[in-house]
């Protein structure tokens, strides 16, 4: 994984999910991603390596290094719809200033989803919404 660069704003259906842009227009670079219940299996931690800027993620076949790079590029490019389409518990980033994006999956009667931004300096913002919503304004 090369240079860990945020995105800074993402769509769903019902509108724009809180944005990830750093304060004065920069970027907020991720210093850790989480991932619980990777294929209803994997915990993952990795912690980047900000000051080499480049972090290097290794492990066995099938544990999810490819995936997570996916779901990555998915959630930066605002492809909620193939995000969600993998099965895991709770995907977090933590960004070097201690902001916290959260998005969760949760299949308690019907499949919904949830995504939390903390921020040290602003108010926890949340929304959560069936995906079923994601797949109906897909287009397809």
């Amino acid at each position: 994984l090369g240079r860990s660069d945020a995105f800074e704003q993402s769509q769903t259906l019902s509108g724009t999910y809180p944005a990830v842009s750093g304060g004065g227009g920069g970027v907020r670079r991720i210093a850790e991603i989480s991932v619980k219940g990777l294929f209803h299996c994997y915990d993952h931690h990795i912690e980047m390596q900000t000051q080499d800027r480049v972090t290097i993620i290794h492990g066995p076949n099938g544990a999810g290094k490819t995936c997570i790079l996916k779901m990555l590029a998915a959630l930066f490019g605002g492809d909620l719809l193939s995000f969600f389409n993998v099965p895991f518990n709770t995907f977090c980033l933590t960004f070097e200033d201690a902001t916290e994006l959260t998005l969760a999956y949760q299949n308690s009667g019907y499949r919904k989803a949830e995504i939390t931004l903390k921020s040290a300096t602003a108010e926890t913002q949340q929304v959560a919404f069936p995906l079923s919503d994601l797949r109906a304004g897909s287009g397809s």
